[in-house]
């Protein structure tokens, strides 16, 4: 399935919303002092930014120890690249590499850091559009990057990551079941995170996408100890049978 992307969008009040939902998101990244320095600057990742890390790099070693022939794989949102070439370095099976991000700048900071390495590359790409074909890579990870999503592109933007998935998908959700919801979405966004739109789902609305696009759940992770008080959830899906 091929999803608009925003720039398709310019007519009605809803295509109005989507632009300025995007435009404030491009503009956060892009703009924003305190971003712009983390993701232009330095290598350093919030501690539990830094967390959430960690654990695909464990679930993705996981899964690497039981499918050996896992060789393809896309990181995407892959900021600058510092994720996307740990990846490289933990897995040495994966043959190609590929990075995938909306800003041409960050892009271009990432490929700055590859210009050696023929396994490792970044394109500039939007998730709703990905320039790949069907079944493309073997695993694809998505972290950090779906709660900017519009809530109306949420389920194009899953079906096109599960699109282009051969073997597993591993995607980061905000945890709209938690019981600190309330105080995430009326306190804490708007006063560290100012106009930036976060959108929480559940991990029950995922399941149902990935059902249609012939996934299956293969396990949930989180970094809190109980899934109803993690704002965060790590989730890992299977490519099934069709038939």
């Amino acid at each position: 399935m091929i999803c608009g992307t925003v720039k398709d969008f310019q007519t009605s009040s809803l295509d109005t919303d989507k632009n300025l939902h995007y435009g404030s998101v491009k503009t956060y990244f892009k703009d924003e002092p305190r971003t712009k320095n983390r993701y232009f600057k330095t290598a350093k990742s919030s501690l539990k930014q830094q967390k959430i890390f960690d654990l695909c790099l464990s679930i993705l070693g996981g899964i690497t120890k039981h499918h050996s022939k896992l060789i393809k794989l896309m990181d995407v949102g892959c900021g600058t690249g510092n994720f996307t070439l740990e990846l490289g370095k933990k897995f040495p099976q994966f043959k190609q590499i590929v990075g995938v991000d909306f800003l041409k700048e960050i892009v271009d900071a990432a490929q700055e850091k590859v210009k050696q390495n023929k396994k490792i590359s970044f394109i500039q790409a939007d998730l709703l559009n990905i320039p790949f074909d069907d079944k493309t890579f073997d695993v694809t990870i998505c972290i950090d990057v779906l709660h900017h999503i519009h809530s109306d592109d949420f389920k194009c933007a899953i079906e096109e990551l599960m699109r282009v998935t051969d073997e597993f998908l591993i995607a980061e959700i905000r945890n709209k079941k938690n019981i600190f919801n309330f105080w995430y979405h009326h306190v804490v966004q708007p006063f560290f995170y100012r106009n930036l739109p976060i959108h929480a789902t559940s991990m029950d609305e995922v399941n149902h996408i990935a059902k249609e696009c012939h996934f299956q759940l293969y396990l949930a992770r989180r970094i809190a100890s109980s899934r109803f008080s993690c704002r965060r959830l790590v989730l890992v899906y299977e490519k099934i049978d069709e038939a």
